[in-house]
């Protein structure tokens, strides 16, 4: 071979050698990269993780801390606390424990919430308090619901039976006929989000009543922090319910805050006093303090509560990356709140 033409063969394999070599370097740095920053963000996302779990330890403590047992209301330091759960630094990072308040200009509000201001949807009457629950969440709905049938069938969900309630109640045939079947139930609902699965129930109707039911506690609704929905499905009349907000509310007319009116004991004639003394109370609204009567009688009232849920957010260093916890927890005899129901997003 001329020796000019063996110098270029050997410089064109020596110039693809090179160009092989540049792609796998470059590939090799690429893998690397991808590597550093998946590894970067799982860092960030474990500090994210245990900010958020810092907030639902900072939410224990004051639950721990709380000296009224007796009875409870949203003006207690559990309930709205800013600076003990808003973007809280933890060394470069932040926790913001939060809460949708519906029930003023503010968005949110920042500690816990209890659980016994909701119906509690396994201990519920359904053909009153469910009835008058789904009654008036109605106007709400783009589409027209059926508040006696959506009664009955949460009713078949959770009963031992298969017996079909009346009307459109709704048992194993039902759910056996869909097209991908699944068993009724046929007991206690363990989360809300399960009653996704009853007949007549949509996803509108569901974002509607999540803020008005929950699956803990003993069936007794907190009439200190019960919103007027809830006071309402328990059979309340506007008057009565109005005037319990009113009362709730101080003198500054907001719930949650230092002027807040709360009663103290579940007692017919405590509340009686306790409303009259605020404002006298009319013949009407009288009538209606004795059926509140008739609820604490049949153990639906209380004035305390047990089970909280602590929706806790870390923000990793810098922004970068977030990190959703949901506890409820359970506040025993002892003093130790005893974890219910744990969620990571």
């Amino acid at each position: 071979m001329n020796p000019l033409a063996q110098k270029g063969a050997i410089s064109i394999i020596a110039l693809w050698i090179l160009a092989i070599l540049a792609i796998l370097a470059t590939g090799f740095a690429y893998r690397m990269s991808l590597e550093l920053k998946l590894s970067g963000y799982q860092l960030e996302r474990l500090k994210a993780t245990y900010l958020a779990r810092a907030g639902i330890n900072r939410a224990i403590y004051e639950l721990e801390r709380d000296t009224t047992l007796n009875c409870d209301a949203l003006n207690e330091p559990w309930s709205n606390n800013p600076e003990a759960f808003r973007e809280v630094l933890v060394g470069d990072g932040t926790y913001t424990v939060s809460y949708p308040w519906t029930e003023s200009k503010k968005k949110d509000r920042y500690g816990l919430i209890d659980e016994e201001r909701r119906i509690n949807i396994n201990q519920a009457s359904p053909h009153r308090e469910l009835k008058r629950l789904f009654s008036l969440i109605a106007e709400g709905i783009s589409s027209p619901i059926d508040a006696d049938e959506l009664a009955a069938c949460v009713k078949d969900w959770r009963d031992p039976d298969s017996t079909e309630s009346e009307p459109n109640g709704a048992e194993e045939t039902y759910y056996q006929s869909l097209e991908n079947p699944y068993h009724c139930k046929n007991g206690s609902f363990q989360t809300i989000e399960e009653l996704l699965l009853v007949k007549g129930v949509t996803p509108e109707i569901f974002s509607n009543l999540q803020d008005l039911i929950t699956v803990y506690g003993d069936g007794k609704v907190n009439i200190n922090t019960a919103p007027g929905e809830v006071l309402e499905a328990l059979g309340l009349k506007e008057e009565l319910r109005d005037k319990i907000l009113w009362f709730r509310r101080g003198e500054d007319g907001l719930l949650g805050t230092e002027d807040d009116g709360f009663f103290e004991t579940a007692n017919y004639s405590q509340i009686k006093t306790t409303l009259n003394n605020f404002e006298e109370l009319s013949q009407e609204e009288l009538s209606q303090v004795r059926y509140l009567n008739y609820l604490i009688s049949r153990g639906r009232i209380s004035v305390s509560s047990s089970y909280y849920r602590i929706n806790s957010v870390g923000v990793s260093p810098g922004g970068k990356v977030t990190k959703a916890i949901t506890a409820v927890v359970q506040r025993t005899g002892n003093g130790l709140p005893r974890i219910a129901f744990w969620h990571e997003d």
